[in-house]
This record gives structure tokens, C-alpha cells and sequence, in this order.
């Protein structure tokens, strides 16, 4: 299979300490993320959102924003099959849907995006 463009998205709810975790993973591809975009359905209160690869711990932050109800990077990711990307708000509205959505390009694990 040639390599092809993507798009994906997974949501995730805000808990009551307005804290909310969304993970994405390429399914057995390789992927370039040339855009991810976080946003919240609801901002009365205007959540931080930080996204991390393979990890939560300071290590493994690549970004973060303080405008986590909708920003968007252009910050480059290289994964391989088995890599994930995680995002982590805080400070959102209790019960909002939280969105991490990522757009590139993907081809079968190992030969590379």
C-alpha cells in the first residue's frame, strides 16, 4: 500500500477535577502527524492541554498549549506502530468532551511515512 493521508480522532470526557486524557495510536502503520488539534466542547473555564509521546512524565512532553479549548500545531510527530501520542487537560469545564485530533500521512509499519 502506498503511503496515504489520515485523519483521526479520539475524545475523552472531563472528570470533576477537570482533568480529562485522550490517547491515539497508529494501527499497525507508520504515521508523520503534521497537525494536531485539541479542543474542548464547552470553555467557560479555559483549560492548559499538554501532549506527550510514549509517556506522561516531563521526558516525554513534546508540546503544550494554554489554550487547550482549540489550538492547533503543526509540530512534526514520527510513530511507528506500537508509539502513541497521549494529550492531558486540566482546568476544563467538569463533563466537556475533550478531542485530540491528528492529520498526516501513513504507510505499513516499517517503511516508513
Amino acid at each position: 500500500m502506498p503511503r496515504q493521508r489520515f485523519s483521526r480522532s479520539v475524545t475523552g470526557i472531563v472528570d470533576s477535577s477537570g482533568r480529562a486524557e485522550c490517547q491515539i495510536t497508529p494501527p499497525g502503520m507508520d504515521w508523520t502527524v503534521e497537525t494536531t488539534t485539541v479542543s474542548v466542547s464547552s470553555n467557560v473555564l479555559e483549560p492548559e492541554c499538554r501532549t506527550y509521546l510514549n509517556g506522561t512524565g516531563e521526558p516525554n512532553l513534546v508540546e503544550g498549549t494554554y489554550s487547550g479549548s482549540r489550538d492547533t500545531s503543526d509540530t512534526a510527530h514520527y510513530l511507528q506502530s506500537g508509539d502513541f501520542l497521549t494529550a492531558i487537560w486540566t482546568g476544563a469545564d467538569v463533563g466537556a468532551v475533550a478531542t485530540l485530533r491528528v492529520s498526516g500521512w501513513q504507510s505499513p509499519a516499517g517503511e516508513g511515512s
